[in-house]
């Protein structure tokens, strides 16, 4: 898994997606909980690369799920984390709200503030907090925290943490118009990013970034004398953000459905989002486990999925649950 997630942070999306295919299994069956989280991160990031949204919906409801059914919150935790960044990123500002305001339980991130827990490195609520706050709300009201968390991750020699949280500082900093401090902040980072060949952590930041670094590249290479290290790295950055660099958000890639859900289906989907089981629907339900299974099939079929996380995929993509 750490194999996995060295070559996707270098970018090199193709030799992640086999090493997915290989150890994904594997993980699922055996790996511990970080590395659990981890490997279904990278599923889904991948992904939403490649543009397959549906396929990152269903990474992150899979996780989601086998966090319910191992009794692993943390791993529920995660997946709504990403689920929110996702919506951050296409511009959902309410639903990525409510998809953080999910993801609070604060049995789980006061244990991240006491351990070091690999998959939360940079990949917290506070942090997910943070982000939205710039990027929906108030930034200057996010500068107290970044720099307090910032500090932390120093002197705790939490190095990518340290990077993610000053890429968010210098987005704060340039949306409350302090551009030459935001440049400051963005140069420092990039160069320690360039230096020790971290890619994905910088363009995974979205679009918001992407437009910053346009505008820092154009005033970096005004100046007489520039790093040839970070000139290259910039450049490298803006071919890899691509239509992003424009401010593209992704989209999903959502159509009617030729039947609609009943009010008691959307209702199955919405349990199915807390781990219930077909045992657990009929109780909830007073209904029979064979009703549950009916219901289960009418689901996939309106729906053109496979599984009941197939399902909860599409669903979430159009809407009809949270």
């Amino acid at each position: 898994v750490p194999y996995t997630a060295t070559a996707y942070e270098a970018n090199e999306l193709v030799k992640t997606k086999h090493l997915l295919n290989v150890y994904l299994p594997l993980a699922r069956e055996v790996s511990i909980p970080d590395h659990l989280v981890i490997i279904y991160l990278l599923k889904a990031r991948s992904a939403v690369i490649e543009r397959d949204l549906d396929t990152a919906l269903q990474a992150l409801t899979d996780l989601e799920y086998l966090g319910h059914s191992r009794k692993l919150p943390r791993a529920v935790a995660a997946a709504q984390l990403e689920r929110a960044k996702i919506l951050l990123m296409q511009g959902r500002k309410e639903a990525s709200r409510d998809e953080l305001a999910r993801a609070d339980d604060p049995a789980i991130w006061a244990r991240e503030c006491r351990q070091r827990l690999l998959a939360h490195d940079s990949h917290y609520l506070r942090m997910a907090r943070l982000r939205w706050e710039i990027h929906f709300g108030d930034p200057q009201a996010a500068m107290k925290q970044l720099n307090d968390d910032l500090a932390d991750a120093y002197s705790s020699g939490r190095r990518q943490r340290a990077l993610v949280l000053q890429l968010l500082r210098a987005l704060a900093l340039h949306r409350c118009d302090h551009t030459l401090s935001a440049y400051k902040e963005l140069e420092n980072a990039l160069e320690f990013a360039a230096s020790e060949g971290y890619v994905r952590t910088v363009l995974d930041e979205g679009p918001l970034l992407a437009q910053v670094i346009v505008e820092f590249k154009a005033a970096y290479e005004s100046r007489r004398s520039c790093n040839p290290l970070l000139s290259d790295y910039l450049r490298g950055l803006l071919v890899e953000f691509g239509p992003t660099s424009l401010g593209e958000p992704v989209h999903a890639h959502t159509s009617p459905l030729a039947e609609p859900l009943t009010r008691k289906e959307i209702v199955v989907l919405t349990l199915l989002t807390e781990g219930c089981s077909n045992l657990d629907l009929a109780d909830r339900l007073h209904v029979s486990n064979s009703t549950v299974r009916t219901h289960l099939r009418n689901i996939n079929a309106k729906l053109e999925t496979s599984s009941r996380n197939q399902a909860l995929a599409v669903a979430r993509r159009l809407g009809l649950v949270p």
